[in-house]
């Protein structure tokens, strides 16, 4: 099973590292993409997670290149997936919907969503995330 740890925004990258590192502790393959970067390399994952941060700290949407992504992602549909929002700002559970959204429209699967405060929550996360049949 390869795993897939997408993240986007100011802080998403220490998250989607501590995930992947969490990850591989249990060993799952995984590897963190960055999502401005596209979809190359990306499609021989079975499991997806997105990992954002809110545009601003009033914003509730996701970040541009989030948005981005999952509109040219072609090859996500059937694919499981988790979704998880860094809680920094006033509206971050509006931006997890978004993100869901974002998601469920390429056809992904979402098993689970987050909202993440720390650096704990992260490794909570990693320790207890299910692969495998639904």
């Amino acid at each position: 099973m390869k795993a897939c740890v997408l993240y986007a925004g100011k802080g998403a990258a220490h998250a989607a590292s501590l995930l992947v590192t969490e990850l591989k502790k249990r060993g799952i393959d995984a590897v963190s993409a960055d999502m401005k970067d596209g979809t190359d390399g990306l499609i021989l994952c079975s499991y997806y997670a997105a990992i954002v941060r809110p545009s601003g700290f009033l914003g509730s949407r996701i970040p541009p290149e989030a948005e981005a992504f999952f509109e040219r992602a072609d090859r996500l549909s059937g694919k499981e997936g988790m979704a998880a929002v860094l809680k920094k700002g006033l509206r971050c559970s509006s931006a997890l919907l978004y993100l869901m959204k974002a998601m469920e429209k390429q056809g992904m699967l979402l098993r689970v969503s987050y909202k993440i405060a720390s650096d704990k929550d992260i490794v909570d996360i990693g320790k207890k995330l299910v692969f495998g049949e639904m």
